[in-house]
């Protein structure tokens, strides 16, 4: 398999079977999804997308989106949620003896 550097990030997801293997990407930076039916063929694809969407940006005189490796991201996250479930994770923090935020990132880290 060859290694493919792409730059910005992209989510697959198996959409097959064992039987019938299908994977979908989506590239959030163009807006875009591949389907293929290899991993590999996924990856060529999804670098072949971003090639041309970066060319056709270009040649409209529209800005290309940074890739998100050169995103500073500050750590920091805002939510809203019902009252409810702040109370609850709240408890939920506290029962194991955590900070709300510790808890937190636990939680999304599993």
């Amino acid at each position: 398999m060859k290694k493919i550097n792409i730059p910005y990030t992209y989510i697959i997801e198996n959409i097959g079977s064992a039987k019938d293997p299908a994977y979908k990407a989506f590239i959030p930076a163009f807006q875009s999804i591949v389907y293929d039916d290899t991993l590999e063929a996924i990856n060529e694809g999804v670098a072949e997308v971003i090639s041309d969407a970066i060319k056709e940006k270009k040649q409209q005189g529209l800005p290309v989106p940074p890739p998100e490796r050169d995103l500073h991201r500050s750590g920091k996250l805002v939510l809203r949620v019902p009252p409810s479930l702040h109370s609850r994770l709240a408890t939920e923090a506290a029962f194991c003896r955590k900070s709300l935020n510790s808890y937190l990132v636990g939680k999304l880290n599993t």
